[in-house]
């Protein structure tokens, strides 16, 4: 006779006497007993993981590991800044919803490319801020 236990199959003995009842239904009383500490006391270590607190501590310990927090901050800073100012610009003073609309739309696009993209835009940011600043210095000198 097999019964099922857990992840594999166990094969008890032919019972044949009232005596080989009583001890199989003990064994299997036993088993079930210690299972069922076994599962209280997953079920007190999964609820204490699912404590907000410990929810917040697990995840902000998993934005602090991460290899490449100061560049991603600085790349979504970087796109969202850009966008809003793009937004701004071509927003201007309107009230109409269709521009706002275009406007939200445009400031997510930029955003999220700049993101994409933003080792790319960062090094054309500064060429240009170096063509800025030399033609301001090549004036003064004048």
């Amino acid at each position: 006779m097999d019964y099922y236990a857990g992840p594999q199959l166990v094969s008890m003995e032919k019972i044949i006497t009232v005596t080989d009842l009583k001890n199989a239904i003990q064994q299997l009383e036993n088993r079930q007993e210690s299972e069922w500490v076994l599962l209280k006391e997953e079920f007190n270590t999964t609820c204490d993981k699912l404590k907000p607190s410990n929810l917040v501590k697990s995840a902000f310990n998993e934005l602090i590991s991460a290899p490449d927090l100061k560049t991603n901050i600085a790349k979504a800073s970087i796109g969202a800044i850009t966008g809003f100012a793009a937004k701004k610009i071509f927003i201007r003073n309107s009230h109409n919803p269709l521009i706002k609309l275009a406007g939200f739309i445009l400031k997510m696009a930029i955003a999220s490319n700049i993101v994409k993209d933003a080792d790319e835009v960062i090094s054309m940011g500064g060429v240009l801020l170096k063509k800025i600043f030399n033609r301001h210095d090549k004036q003064q000198s004048v």
